[in-house]
């Protein structure tokens, strides 16, 4: 029997067949702790964030900037979002596209999948104004989540895109940000998975 995967949004929270499953996000929360940033400042980049999301979905379906209902201090982003669009052409094949993992037992909304120049990608939509080293290792850590939640086979990028308040953007390769600081995250994504479930009392393989 197909089991169910629910996202509450308010509370932002998933759950299968009504059992709540930890997020990539939850799962790499621990990261920016690190960096000793204030909640307060945390929780605010994520109400933007979830804003931008949805006005870079509108960008996606085919809505121009006039058509789309922006705040003052979004047009930034979404003016970012667009030129990454036109200069980079991608072909999404998944928009917001939610996944779990029955094994690992974990869940997430993958951002964007699909391919620029003819090559795979995995693209994760981000809008922190200055991400310090815990924050760049956090959402390498992150992208690795979601390709495992993709279970794809073969070559795969894994991208973040920084869109800035000025309209201006930048591409992020979670490769070279492995390089810089000398990790591997897909073993780091894993090993926090494993803190977190044992943890909360949730022990998977």
């Amino acid at each position: 029997m197909e089991q169910k995967l629910i996202f509450d949004e308010e509370n932002h929270t998933y759950t299968v067949d009504g059992v709540v499953v930890p997020s990539v996000t939850d799962i790499c929360g621990i990261i920016p702790k690190l960096g000793i940033v204030p909640s307060a400042i945390i929780n605010q980049a994520a109400r933007r964030g979830s804003l931008v999301h949805e006005l870079c979905q509108l960008v996606d379906y085919g809505c121009d900037k006039d058509g789309i209902p922006c705040p003052p201090d979004l047009v930034g982003y979404v003016l970012a979002y667009m030129r990454f669009t036109r200069d980079y052409k991608p072909e999404w094949e998944m928009i917001e596209h939610k996944l779990w993992s029955p094994h690992f037992e974990y869940a997430g909304t993958l951002d964007r999948y699909g391919k620029i120049d003819g090559k795979p990608v995995l693209l994760d939509i981000k809008t922190s104004t200055s991400p310090n080293r815990p924050t760049l290792i956090s959402w390498a850590c992150q992208l690795a989540g979601y390709a495992d939640l993709l279970d794809t086979t073969g070559p795969l990028s894994l991208v973040d895109l920084q869109l800035k308040k000025n309209g201006t953007y930048r591409v992020i390769d979670a490769a070279e940000t492995e390089k810089k600081f000398g990790f591997n995250s897909f073993a780091l994504f894993h090993e926090l998975r494993g803190i977190y479930q044992l943890s909360s009392g949730r022990v998977t393989a």
